[in-house]
């Protein structure tokens, strides 16, 4: 079973206070596990600092111990622990802990450095107990290893101290972690103002002691030494060190390359593994007995397996940190190996535990450094019992989704990671709630695993600006525009946003002539959402960018299109026969009309497939394909765009008035009919030939409610609904189709609009749909559900590819206002939810305008949209990222509120 340890704050009180008082007050602990107890939190790690234990340097009245140990505090603050049946996990630190995050110091005992001294003659000098670097700088973050049998007594008495104090409640003990190196970690001192960020720290007198022996006891002499080494001149012990300090092995690629190179690191790794060994064997002496035989032995490993190197010196910041030693003929998993074993030397295999710990939010990606480092550890643990914990070293991760996420991955798909440690419990509990609600649902997932179907997580998504360079007044596209967006995306990963939408524009990539597509915009944009560990969502937008509400950014489809259609088709009389040509003679060139779609087909199938092949190597990130069907990317008509009436809200204009439409139609009664002579029985006509049959008059058909009670307005807008519907069915068919491969698990997204105004007019309900062609009129239609979605969806969506696509709609942030325009915005978002619900169909939402996200009523429909009872909204793409970043953090912050309480 896996395990989830919440780390406690090293100061849970007032630092200036915490470790005096004789009753300390755990108002804020008991908070704390009340919390973390609801989550499912069930193990406390505990840090105990030597100098809080020790600090004072009385003398001991026990024979056996030189200082008096004082276990006050850490009892008092156990017993609250497990006084709520809660384990505990005891981390002993034997070093100065600094952490700027929490704002706390704690350095050694006073009492330490003088006591050495004066226990031993043959120390002179405070820089024989440090780490010495080669300019001869010292650190006093912890006793060097290389003093180790001067000062581990200490360590193995306070340890056996605590082991005799708290025997009483031993069963509580599920873990001991030991650290007496600088940052807690199995390794050397990080130097952070030089780079490599990792120098040697054996300059020592006492280091140089024993690169002396060591090279003695392996080579016999010096001579031989410096022959094996191809170095004139190593005659004798000062000719050794004087040639160590002047020659550093991690500049340039000594340590890798040359055999001096890799005798100095590999001196350097086993002196560190050694030190790591002898902590853990403290431990396991220790806890052999009276109920602490079975708790875990762990040491925790270091930082530098996820920093980046430099190719030409690879591993470099690894072997200075002293984590391995490697030549150009051993590979990095067998370093890796033998620096393991040295660690787990004697150490019984089903007790001991490595701790991996992390940095920063990416470290847990698949294709990091950090990530192939990762993977060489646990292979060590393939086929023993040794566990592994991840854990995070900084509170940054906390409320940071991408840590959770990949962690989730981490411990749910490798069996050798044995848990997670979570830092830290204050910080879990008392800022957002990411963490907690995070923590609460990977222990659910790891729990359940095997016996629990999981239901589906919603989905949160932006959509990515029209184009990056609106950021830019000057509209001319620079890195600080690049900067800008990158920014803004970092935020979205961090609020749990996990994939970005982004409009391919189709007039963009082939706009300069047929045939000839230019990505490079979107390789650039692919990288950049790559790189902050997101996914993508590309629209192949084959409409225009422009002229609608909030547009920024203007670009045509491509110019060329129309004419060579028109060139290549002699049947073709003009251009106005691919364009959508309204009731009031008004032409739209914002997308190809869909009663040319025999003509344009081809063309929107080579633009697939050119996208297929240059983006294939990214369908491991693509979450969905969307494929634009009309203007603004929607399956509608062009009724209420701004170019034709654009008044907010009218009915909206009919948009079939081009010659192919009309001959359409005329094809279509027909077809109904059988003969002419039956339609002109029925609709009361005498037309002698079907070219004749015109296009009805717009203003007759909405004139006494005729579009929903005459034949003629009924046969009329079932054909105009369907049209729309077979344009829908044919493209989202091909794209299925098309994106096979390496992209046939990935859903083809469509999207249709809310068109919410005019629902509840009593003269002329729900006028504006039909005119966008969304829904078909009928007697007696009005502000009610009556399955009219249901019908267009079951026309549009075919069994066969069902499963597979995924339907977007918009709105979801209105509320229903009969007196602003009729709109019954929040009706049409429960009505489409039912019938998606109903055919089986994925739908996601997304607002209509950004407005809305500046106000909680907004917000709160979007919720109820979501969490209604059997919707069928799966998640929601926030349009656009943009908007939600301005001097009011307020939508960002609502999003990220929604997020964490939904996902």
């Amino acid at each position: 079973m896996k395990t989830f340890e919440v780390r406690l704050p090293y100061s849970i009180l007032s630092p200036d206070t915490c470790f005096s008082q004789h009753d300390p007050d755990w108002t804020d602990l008991e908070k704390w596990i009340v919390r973390g107890k609801k989550i499912g939190m069930e193990v406390v790690l505990v840090p105990v600092l030597w100098k809080l234990v020790e600090g004072e340097g009385k003398a001991s009245d026990h024979k056996e111990h030189y200082i008096h140990y004082n276990w006050q505090y850490y009892r008092s603050l156990i017993n609250k622990i497990t006084e709520n049946d809660l384990k505990v996990v005891v981390e002993f630190n034997f070093q100065m802990i600094n952490n700027y995050e929490e704002n706390f110091l704690c350095t050694l005992p006073d009492w330490l450095w003088g006591q050495l001294m004066c226990a031993h003659d043959e120390i002179k000098y405070l820089s024989q107990l440090k780490y010495v670097n080669k300019a001869g700088g010292s650190v006093q973050d912890a006793v060097s290893l290389w003093a180790d049998h001067y000062v581990m007594p200490y360590y193995e008495e306070l340890i056996q101290s605590f082991k005799n104090h708290f025997q009483d409640i031993s069963g509580a003990f599920t873990k001991f972690i030991i650290s007496a190196t600088p940052q807690g970690e199995l390794s050397y001192p990080l130097n952070e103002c030089s780079f490599p960020r990792r120098n040697m720290q054996c300059y020592s007198p006492i280091a140089m002691d024993d690169w002396d022996n060591y090279v003695r006891e392996k080579y016999k002499g010096y001579r031989e030494a410096g022959e094996a080494w191809g170095i004139e001149g190593i005659t004798d012990k000062e000719a050794l060190l004087s040639y160590f300090k002047t020659n550093d092995a991690l500049q340039g690629r000594k340590y890798i390359d040359t055999t001096y190179g890799f005798d100095v690191t590999s001196w350097y790794s086993k002196s560190l593994c050694n030190h790591g060994n002898k902590l853990l064997h403290i431990l396991q002496n220790t806890f052999s007995d009276h109920g602490f035989e079975h708790s875990k032995l762990c040491i925790r490993g270091s930082i530098a397996y996820a920093e980046k190197n430099l190719k030409n010196t690879p591993h470099q910041l690894e072997v200075g940190s002293g984590s391995i030693a490697i030549h150009k003929d051993i590979s990095i998993g067998d370093a890796y190996q033998t620096s393991l074993s040295m660690i787990a030397d004697g150490i019984q295999e089903e007790r001991l535990g490595i701790i991996i710990p992390t940095k920063s939010r990416t470290e847990y990606k698949k294709d990091s450094e950090y990530a192939l480092k990762v993977k060489e550890l646990l292979s060590f643990g393939e086929g023993n019992p040794i566990s592994f914990y991840l854990e995070n070293s900084s509170v940054e991760g906390i409320n940071s989704h991408v840590i959770w996420d990949n962690a989730a991955l981490w411990l749910l798909k490798n069996d050798t990671l044995s848990g997670l440690i979570i830092n830290n419990m204050k910080v879990l509990f008392d800022q957002l709630n990411t963490g907690s609600a995070r923590l609460q649902e990977l222990i659910r997932k790891v729990q359940f695993k095997d016996d629990h179907i999981e239901t589906k997580q919603k989905s949160f998504r932006v959509m990515g600006p029209l184009h990056v360079k609106t950021h830019n007044p000057k509209r001319l596209l620079q890195d600080h525009d690049w900067l800008t967006v990158s920014r803004q995306l970092d935020r979205m990963r961090d609020i749990g946003v996990s994939a970005v939408s982004i409009d391919i524009w189709w007039g963009l990539v082939e706009g300069t002539q047929s045939n000839v597509f230019d990505w490079s915009y979107y390789d650039n944009m692919v990288k950049l959402i790559e790189s902050k560990g997101l996914n993508w969502v590309p629209i192949l937008s084959f409409h225009q960018a422009g002229g609608n509400v909030n547009d920024d950014f203007t670009q045509m489809i491509p110019l060329w299109i129309w004419g060579k259609i028109v060139e290549e088709n002699p049947q073709l009389k003009s251009i106005e026969d691919l364009q959508y040509v309204s009731e009031t003679g008004d032409v739209s060139v914002e997308y190809v009309s869909l009663w040319a779609d025999t003509y344009v087909m081809p063309y929107y199938e080579r633009f697939m497939e050119a996208f297929k092949q240059r983006y294939k190597k990214y369908a491991w990130m693509t979450d969905e394909i969307n494929v634009s069907l009309g203007p603004a990317g929607e399956l509608r008509y062009p009724s209420y765009n701004s170019h034709d009436w654009g008044d907010y809200p009218n009915r909206g204009t009919l948009q079939c008035y081009s010659r192919l439409a009309k001959e359409d139609f005329q094809r279509h009664v027909i077809n109904m009919y059988g003969s002419l002579d039956y339609i002109n029985e029925v609709w009361h006509t005498g037309y002698e030939s079907a070219e004749e049959i015109p296009m009805p008059d717009a203003d007759n058909l909405f004139n006494n409610n005729n579009y929903a009670t005459s034949r003629i307005g009924q046969d009329f807008f079932n054909w105009y609904n369907d049209s729309l519907a077979k344009h829908g069915n044919k493209i989202i068919r091909r794209a299925t189709a098309i994106f096979n491969e390496e992209f046939e698990k990935v859903p083809i997204g469509f999207k249709m609009p809310g068109i919410h105004w005019l629902i509840s007019d009593p003269n002329k309900p729900r006028v504006a749909e039909i005119t966008a062609g969304l829904i078909a009129p009928y007697p007696g239609i009005g502000a009610t559900d009556r399955g009219e979605y249901e019908d267009m969806l079951k026309k549009i969506i075919d069994k066969d590819f069902k499963e597979r696509v995924v339907l977007h709609f918009t709105c979801l942030e209105k509320m229903n206002k009969d007196w602003e325009g009729y709109s019954r915005a929040e009706d049409l978002v429960m009505w489409f939810s039912n019938s998606a619900k109903k055919l089986g169909i994925q739908v996601m939402g997304e607002n209509a305008l950004y407005h809305e996200l500046y106000s909680q009523s907004g917000w709160d429909q979007i919720e109820k949209a979501l969490t209604r009872a059997n919707t069928s909204y799966s998640g929601i793409t926030i349009l656009r990222m943009q908007n939600l970043f301005s001097d009011n953090n307020f939508p960002i912050e609502k999003y990220a509120e929604l997020i964490n309480k939904l996902r």
